[in-house]
C-alpha cells in the first residue's frame, strides 16, 4: 500500500499487523514510514520511539528519529518565518497559503486550515489551497468536506495528490 502511494490503507494494516506481533521493531519503524508520508509527526515519532524501546540497537530506528527532529525543526522554522510575512501583508493569499501548510505539518490541522480558508477568501481560484484543504480535512475525518475541496481542487485545474484521492476513496464513496 506504501508504494502504490495509498499511506492511509498501509497505517490501517501496518498497525494491524503491530497489534498482532507487538514485540516487532520492524513493524513500528514501517508504521513510521507510512505515518510520515501523511505528515502525521508526531505519531511517526511515536512509533520509532515504541521501535526503539523494542530494540534499543536500532540504527534505523534512531536514524529515523533524528531525521522527524530535523523536520519538525524545519517546521517550526518555517512557521516563525512565515508569521511575520502574514501580519506585514495580510491581505497576500500565498502568505496565508504557506503558514497554512506549515502549522498543518505541524500538526495544528485547525490553524492551517484557518489560514488555507484565509487565502482562499483572499482568492478563490487558489486551487492549491483547496487542494491542501482536502488533506487537512481528512485527516480531521471531516471527508465530506475533504471531497468538497477535492472537487472544487480539480475545477480550478488542481489535482490532488493520488494518495490523498485513494484514502478518501476507501473512506468514503466520492459524492455525486
Amino acid at each position: 500500500m506504501i508504494r502504490l502511494r495509498r499511506p492511509e490503507e498501509a497505517i490501517e494494516e501496518i498497525a494491524i499487523a503491530a497489534r498482532l506481533d507487538p514485540k516487532n521493531a520492524t513493524t513500528q519503524i514501517v508504521l513510521a514510514a507510512a505515518l510520515s508520508q501523511v505528515g502525521r509527526l508526531d505519531a511517526t515519532a511515536a512509533a520509532l520511539h515504541e521501535a526503539l524501546r523494542l530494540d534499543p540497537t536500532s540504527a534505523a530506528a534512531a536514524r529515523d528519529l533524528e531525521q522527524v527532529a530535523r523536520n519538525k525543526q524545519a517546521i517550526e522554522d518555517e512557521i516563525a518565518a512565515q508569521r511575520p510575512r502574514v501580519q506585514q501583508a495580510p491581505d497576500d493569499p500565498d502568505a496565508h497559503y504557506r503558514l497554512g501548510l506549515a502549522m498543518a505539518q505541524s500538526g495544528d490541522f485547525q490553524a492551517g486550515l484557518r489560514e488555507l480558508r484565509k487565502s482562499i477568501e483572499l482568492r478563490p481560484s487558489y486551487g492549491p489551497a483547496h487542494s491542501e484543504s482536502a488533506a487537512i480535512y481528512y485527516q480531521l475525518e471531516d471527508y465530506a468536506a475533504a471531497w468538497r475541496e477535492v472537487k472544487e481542487s480539480r475545477a480550478l485545474g488542481s489535482e490532488p495528490p493520488a494518495g490523498l484521492v485513494a484514502g478518501l476513496t476507501h473512506k468514503m464513496a466520492q459524492p455525486q
